[in-house]
């Protein structure tokens, strides 16, 4: 038995050196796992020319191709990850807080590393908006949602970063809040209001995005900001819902993990919850088809993803028509009927921020007739993105 020892050894390493590369050269074992999803096209072969050239551009890009496509490359990489996040609790993409929470790397930092000159032109970039939509009788009603890590601070590992006090992060929301041109709605504060009376998540364990319990705190807020402005104390948000539990494994930052196994999050959705283009007796939708979107690059798409009309005899019990623009943390608002508290109420769609600035002007030119607020919800780590940094009122007239 101890003679076979060396032979079994070479004959497993022989197999660990020749039966990946077979797979990548003839993959007969198939996809064994998921693909690892990382957001980028594979490297493709370098070209033949790059040979006759006394550097080892060729190599480097060989080197790229091949790493792309080794065999069982993607089982590796999410073993690799099985072991990081249930043996040690750590990832290279996201942070492994207590509770399984998942937070994302680096929260709200490309906002901190803007220098003056660069937080300048953000603060007048709202500046230029609130300007813009007042020369169309719009007020400028700001949406600003944080990273959860400012929420749930008490789950974000020792190894985790969380903003500073002080920083462009809380500049800006004093900035919002100090402004007389515009409303601003700081969903930071709301939530950590909303979050000792209310016993559901307000942000998904495995996902940057915010929970339906939290859009109805911050949809109530929008209602009741718009409502003081009107004065109209009568119009108050009051939803009633249901709860419905499942177990979810589509967070991003679950995905972002890779695994080997699926982490999987316990959710609990609303019961009752409102349908974009459902059936609705106090109002009518308009819902383009959502495939025109795919239009945009010719700007011939639709201006708008959904919009709703309340009926005549309800629209002056309600609240002026709003516009939204908004990304996906305003995906629920319609889920939990704010739409239902104003005369019109239309969203927005942002597929693509710059095409979606370049259309700001018709956005503007197309709203309805009687519409009073514009609604601009932002998600803070993304805010140096945001479409109207780098821009001036100029571009959009």
């Amino acid at each position: 038995m101890p003679r076979l020892l060396p032979v079994a050894f070479i004959a497993l390493l022989v197999a660990c050196l020749t039966v990946p590369l077979l797979q990548t050269l003839f993959p007969v074992f198939g996809t064994i796992v998921k693909p690892v999803n990382e957001h980028r096209a594979p490297h493709a072969f370098p070209s033949l020319q790059l040979l006759t050239r006394a550097h080892g551009d060729f190599a480097d890009g060989l080197n790229k191709w091949f790493d792309d496509r080794a065999g069982f490359r993607d089982l590796f990489i999410r073993a690799k990850n099985q072991i990081d996040y249930s043996v040690f609790s750590t990832s290279r993409r996201v942070y492994v807080g207590s509770d399984d929470w998942l937070f994302e790397r680096d929260p709200g930092l490309p906002l901190e590393r803007l220098d003056a000159a660069g937080f300048e032109a953000l603060t007048a970039s709202f500046g230029d908006l609130a300007r813009r939509l007042q020369e169309k009788g719009l007020r400028l009603v700001v949406v600003g949602y944080p990273d959860k890590s400012m929420v749930y601070p008490e789950h974000v590992p020792a190894n985790g970063r969380l903003l500073l006090p002080g920083g462009n992060h809380d500049r800006l929301r004093r900035f919002l809040s100090n402004s007389d041109a515009l409303t601003f709605i700081d969903v930071e504060d709301i939530l950590r209001r909303e979050k000792p009376a209310n016993p559901e998540h307000l942000y998904f364990k495995t996902d940057l995005h915010a929970t339906a319990f939290a859009q109805v705190a911050v949809a109530r807020e929008i209602v009741a900001r718009i409502a003081q402005i009107e004065n109209r104390g009568d119009v108050t948000l009051n939803e009633t819902f249901g709860r419905l539990h499942d177990l979810w494994d589509a967070g991003n930052e679950a995905r972002f993990l890779a695994p080997l196994v699926p982490v999987v999050e316990k959710v609990t959705g609303l019961g009752g919850a409102y349908v974009v283009g459902g059936q609705d007796s106090t109002g009518r939708w308009t819902v383009p088809d959502i495939r025109e979107f795919d239009r945009a690059e010719e700007g011939i798409a639709p201006l708008f993803a959904w919009e709703y009309q309340s009926t005549d005899d309800l629209c002056a019990r309600r609240l002026p028509g709003t516009v939204l623009w908004g990304n996906s943390f305003a995906d629920l608002y319609s889920a939990v009927g704010l739409h239902r508290y104003f005369c019109s109420f239309r969203r927005f769609h942002i597929q693509n921020s710059r095409i979606a600035f370049d259309r700001l002007a018709l956005l503007l030119d197309s709203v309805p007739p009687g519409t009073k607020y514009f609604i601009y919800q932002y998600y803070a780590p993304l805010l140096h993105n945001a479409p109207f940094v780098g821009f001036t009122a100029q571009r959009a007239q």
